[in-house]
């Protein structure tokens, strides 16, 4: 079944398939449950047209943030920033079925090299390594995903970079951002005011919201 064709089915019938796809997956009961549920908030709260749109964007990333903070704005209490990345997760791991329902045998035969390489002795020469593809970057971006001290992290600097401390002219405010990045990033800068007092000096701030490349 090609993606016009589960695009066409109803609610209940592509959460039935998306689950037997689920149960098939090494993951968790919990993780489950919660995919099969969180994955279509776009569906539930919008409409099907506005959920296919979005996971079969070429831009998937950006659309899927644009999508979901304006649908977490209007229908949730809690904090969007801090929301949006559980909900990303799940729309990627949908991506993933739609990629495997195209050529299924193809997306299991990944599965199964994926798996070879992770057990192929440390002694071997050779190692083959898969080739770059939307398919490799999703498959990271949901291991990543399910590291949740990484996951926080990114949390905690959105929130200080874009919350707390937006500004780049207050020495204090850039160096609880420098500290935190150098612990969080392991850059081993150790002497962290000399960085933070430069960053200031520079009076970045005009050029970072114009997207000036050359300030890096």
């Amino acid at each position: 079944m090609d993606k016009n064709e589960l695009r066409k089915l109803p609610y209940n019938e592509i959460r039935s398939l998306y689950k037997k796809f689920l149960n098939n997956q090494d993951i968790s009961y919990s993780t489950i449950n919660t995919a099969y549920s969180d994955t279509f908030y776009l569906w539930r709260k919008g409409n099907q047209e506005l959920f296919w749109d979005t996971v079969t964007s070429m831009e998937f990333e950006d659309v899927a943030k644009i999508e979901l903070t304006k649908m977490l704005a209007k229908n949730s209490k809690g904090d969007v920033n801090t929301n949006i990345s559980g909900y990303l997760s799940r729309l990627r791991r949908f991506r993933l079925f739609l990629a495997s329902d195209v050529s299924s045998s193809t997306y299991e035969s990944m599965q199964r090299d994926i798996k070879t390489q992770q057990n192929t002795s440390i002694k071997k020469v050779k190692v083959d390594v898969p080739s770059p593809s939307s398919y490799q970057v999703e498959m990271y971006l949901e291991k990543w995903m399910q590291l949740e001290n990484y996951r926080m992290q990114e949390d905690a600097l959105n929130k200080l970079f874009l919350e707390l401390c937006p500004l780049n002219t207050d020495i204090t405010g850039v160096l609880l951002k420098s500290s935190t990045l150098n612990s969080f990033y392991s850059t081993n800068i150790f002497s962290i005011y000399p960085v933070a007092k430069h960053i200031c000096d520079l009076d970045i701030d005009i050029r970072l919201k114009a997207g000036d490349v050359t300030l890096v």
